[in-house]
């Protein structure tokens, strides 16, 4: 395993978004994630790749608190994610896509949501700016007022990431985004990532493959089962690394695009 990045902890480290020591999960008896240790620094866009059933997704969510630890501990801003309370600062978007609910739910009703909280009053910040700068960043301010369960699985998960963009986070993880989206919305993603990397926001991207989001990402983080840990390589995402452990099956993917997509302004209003 490669580290490229010194040991450190939030306590110690005051660009520690995340930091993650001897993190397990443990599912029905199987270790599922095996002592992780991490530090994820501001400003960094890291891939979490593997295969299926490596722990990605699973890593993530206990990062988040989503999911409990069977033992170790996770920090958010240098605060034990149990006692975290900003979670404004953090837009999640899930690998699973929404589920049809009775009540009929609109793009911008979906997306709005998220400004919705103890401090504002329902349906205040209908029309918000950051909710149409959101839905304009994935390409969908058109189907704004479009039932949720009238869209395609792609153009959900977009919904999912322009709501995640709408709270003005600074920290964004996002488990598997291009699944089931098309290349044109792939293409319009990679760009708000893009925007959104230079903006100086941390991000993290579940995924099998690099693809379409390789040039903007800084440090790769290769998760599998193995004698030492999930952990099996963390570091720059070189060709011949990556290949070595096994991230995944075409080596072609590695390969940043010969051009980057047009960025899409998430920054004016």
């Amino acid at each position: 395993m490669t580290h490229d990045h010194p040991h450190a902890t939030a306590d110690t480290d005051p660009t520690a978004v995340f930091a993650v020591s001897r993190a397990c999960v443990t599912f029905d008896g199987e270790c599922v994630v095996d002592e992780v240790d991490l530090v994820i620094r501001a400003g960094e866009v890291v891939a979490v790749l593997g295969e299926n059933g490596a722990g990605k997704s699973t890593l993530v969510r206990a990062m988040l608190g989503l999911t409990p630890l069977s033992h170790g501990g996770v920090r958010v801003h240098g605060v034990p994610v149990e006692q975290f309370r900003d979670w404004d600062r953090v837009g999640y978007v899930p690998q699973r896509l929404l589920s049809a609910g009775a009540v009929p739910t609109s793009v911008h009703e979906v997306v709005e949501s998220a400004l919705w909280g103890p401090r504002r009053r329902f349906g205040r910040t209908r029309r918000s700016p950051d909710v149409e700068r959101a839905l304009r960043a994935v390409g969908l301010w058109d189907r704004r007022d479009d039932r949720m369960d009238t869209l395609s699985g792609g153009q959900q998960r977009r919904v999912l990431i322009a709501r995640a963009l709408a709270t003005g986070a600074d920290t964004f993880v996002l488990d598997e985004p291009t699944a089931g989206i098309d290349a044109d919305s792939s293409a319009r993603l990679a760009a708000t990532l893009g925007e959104l990397a230079a903006s100086g926001a941390t991000i993290i991207v579940v995924t099998h493959e690099l693809g379409i989001i390789a040039p903007i990402v800084t440090r790769a983080l290769v998760l599998g089962r193995g004698d030492h840990g999930s952990v099996r390589y963390d570091g720059p995402p070189r060709r011949e690394e990556l290949a070595h452990h096994h991230a995944w099956h075409h080596s072609e993917e590695l390969a940043p695009a010969e051009a980057p997509p047009a960025p899409v302004t998430l920054l004016e209003p």
